[in-house]
C-alpha cells in the first residue's frame, strides 16, 4: 500500500514538475549538490521490483539468452549490450509513474539505440584510456618479467589502485543512458549531464554500489538463485537513485526544488 500511495503522490505533483526541464535541474543540482539516501533506494528498488517480479526475472534470463547468441558473432554482445541495459530502467520509470507497465518496454532501448551505443563505446573509450595510461606503464614494466611480480610483491595491488581513477570515470557516465532515453539528449550532451551531476556526490553512489554488492552477495549465497532478484534489484535502484535525485518525491510540496 506504501508504495501504491508513493505513485498516486507522484501523479500528484507530477504537472507541476514537468514544468521544469531536464536541463534547468541539471543546472540547479550542479549547483547545490544532493543526498543520497542509498538505503532508502534500495528499499524503494525491492518494492518496484515486488511489482513485476515475473516481468523482471524474465527480462534478465531473455537478456543472458540473447547476449549468449550475440557473443557468437565478433562483438555482438557489445553492440547488443546497450540498450538490453537499459531495459529495466524502463520498466521501473513505467511502474513508478503507475502507467501501463507492458513486457515490450523492456526492449524500447532500441528505439534510442544510436545515442545509447555511442555514449557507452566513448565513455568506455575515454575510461579506458585513463586506465591504460595509469596502468600501461606498470605492465610494460613488468611484461615478459615474472620474476619482478615476486621480487616486488606490491606491484599487483599498486596497478589495481593505479586503475580505480578509470572505474570512477567510468561511474560518472552512468547516468547518461537514462538521460538520453529520458530527457531526450543526444548522446555527449547526456555524457556531460551525468558526468557533472555524479561528480557532486561520487562518494554517495559508490556507497549505494557497496551496500548493492552486499546484497548481490547475499543473493550468492542462495545456491546463486537469489540473484534472479538481486541482479534486477540493483539495475532498478540505480535507476530510482537517478530519478529521486533529479526529480524528487514529487509528492512533496517542495520537491527537488
Amino acid at each position: 500500500m506504501e508504495f501504491k500511495e508513493e505513485i498516486l503522490d507522484f501523479q500528484i505533483g507530477k504537472e507541476a514538475s514537468e514544468e521544469v526541464s531536464f536541463e534547468e535541474r541539471s543546472e540547479q543540482l550542479q549547483e547545490t549538490g544532493y543526498s543520497y539516501e542509498a538505503i532508502e533506494f534500495i528499499k524503494e528498488a525491492f518494492s518496484v521490483f515486488g511489482e513485476n517480479p515475473g516481468g523482471f526475472i524474465g527480462f534478465l534470463v531473455l537478456t543472458f539468452m540473447i547476449s549468449a547468441a550475440a557473443g557468437v558473432v565478433p562483438f555482438g554482445g557489445l553492440f547488443i549490450t546497450p540498450p538490453l541495459a537499459i531495459g529495466s530502467a524502463i520498466m521501473t520509470r513505467a511502474i513508478m509513474r503507475g502507467e501501463h507497465a507492458d513486457f515490450s518496454l523492456f526492449f524500447n532501448g532500441f528505439k534510442k539505440y544510436g545515442h545509447l551505443l555511442g555514449s557507452y563505446l566513448v565513455s568506455s573509450l575515454i575510461a579506458g584510456l585513463v586506465i591504460g595510461v595509469l596502468v600501461g606503464p606498470f605492465i610494460f614494466y613488468i611484461a615478459g618479467n615474472e620474476q619482478v611480480i615476486k621480487e616486488q610483491p606490491f606491484l599487483v595491488p599498486l596497478i589495481g589502485l593505479a586503475a580505480i581513477p578509470g572505474m570512477l570515470v567510468a561511474l560518472t557516465y552512468s547516468w547518461a543512458s537514462f538521460i538520453i532515453m529520458f530527457e531526450d539528449l543526444e548522446f555527449w550532451p547526456a555524457m556531460e549531464h551525468s558526468r557533472k551531476l555524479i561528480m557532486k556526490n561520487i562518494w554517495g553512489l559508490l556507497g549505494m554500489l557497496i551496500l548493492l554488492s552486499i546484497v548481490n552477495f547475499l543473493g550468492m549465497l542462495l545456491i546463486g538463485l537469489g540473484l534472479l532478484v538481486t541482479i534486477p534489484v540493483t539495475s532498478i535502484a540505480m535507476y530510482v537513485a537517478y530519478d529521486r535525485i533529479v526529480y524528487g518525491y514529487e509528492g512533496d510540496e517542495e520537491g527537488v526544488f
